[in-house]
């Protein structure tokens, strides 16, 4: 193994940890945000694969509503916060 293949190795688990990190700041920044867009507070808003439901307060989620993986997840079974699914309340 070379010095270049060294150095790939040793930076990779680095640099996909800092993209795991923009992805949540993306995702709290689009969450904070979304008070402040129109939005039909009956509805759901998809950001990125997130959908976040303003029809269920959350109390675990930075946003206050129950977010859900829309990739993963695309039932909305399990809020990426409480666990709890959408169809619950």
């Amino acid at each position: 193994m070379d010095f270049e293949e060294k150095l790939r190795a040793q930076l990779k688990p680095v640099l996909e940890s800092l993209n795991e990190e923009k992805k949540t700041i993306e995702r709290t920044i689009h969450g904070l945000a979304a008070p402040f867009l129109k939005v039909n507070y009956d509805d759901e808003i998809f950001l990125d694969d997130y959908v976040l439901d303003f029809r269920w307060g959350c109390e675990d989620s930075p946003y206050g509503w129950c977010t859900y993986n829309d990739e993963d997840d695309p039932a909305h079974d399990t809020c990426i916060f409480c666990g709890l699914p959408q169809e619950r309340k």
